[in-house]
């Protein structure tokens, strides 16, 4: 990795591994998105350049990165690219590269190749194998329950929550059954004096009409 950082390869460095057209280093990186976001960034190209031309890796002053962080990176990330599609300029430039008349119309003969391509490209489908995918996890220490660990951390984070608003809630309930009861023994009072002072009226009126002539006795009546 550190051959590809700032685009510069010492004198005497392979740029890639023997026998292989595209640097198996960076490779990983371009089909793995969340790896690329993670360990490269963009640099300034011409659009005509290649793709592994226009990123470089960060730089973090060591001679590589920790497995565990690549790792980490990966996490249980399953989007990768399977096969990388040419961009406009890369189609233009493998046009000047490959020698005309290469395929000459032929195009892909191999039936193996044409199921695989079908199922990538046409049907947009990935691939994926789940025993080889928990084989990958089991070898980077990687297992599936630290999703079902932090959505039972998330769960039980919201309970507690819920909780203490349903507490305060309750606090409140009693605070307001309180000064109800405080409410309604005051207008208890209030009523059984209403009634003592409605008994005395109703007796000063009667003592009234004993003792007034008939005419004003009618009228008080």
């Amino acid at each position: 990795m550190k051959k590809f950082k700032k685009g510069i390869v010492k004198k005497g460095d392979t740029w890639r591994f023997s026998g292989f057209i595209l640097p198996l280093e960076a490779f990983a990186f371009e089909c793995i998105p969340n790896l690329g976001r993670t360990f490269r960034v963009t640099v300034d190209a011409d659009n005509e350049c290649p793709r592994l031309c226009k990123h470089m890796f960060k730089d973090i002053h060591m001679r590589g990165y920790k497995l565990k962080d690549i790792n980490h990176a990966i996490g249980l990330d399953k989007d990768i690219i399977s096969i990388l599609e040419p961009t406009t300029d890369e189609e233009s430039l493998m046009e000047l590269i490959i020698d005309p008349g290469c395929d000459d119309g032929i195009g892909y003969v191999d039936p193996i190749v044409d199921g695989w391509r079908n199922h990538l490209i046409v049907q947009k489908k990935k691939l994926w194998w789940e025993s080889l995918y928990k084989e990958e996890l089991a070898g980077r220490d990687i297992t599936e329950n630290v999703e079902e660990e932090e959505e039972e951390t998330q769960k039980s984070a919201t309970i507690v929550e819920l909780n203490e608003v349903i507490k305060a809630f309750a606090n409140r309930m009693d605070r307001m059954e309180v000064v109800t009861r405080e409410i309604q023994d005051k207008f208890g009072d209030w009523n059984e004096r209403l009634v003592d002072v409605e008994r005395s009226v109703k007796d000063l009126r009667d003592k009234a009409v004993e003792s007034a002539p008939c005419s004003f006795a009618l009228r008080l009546k």
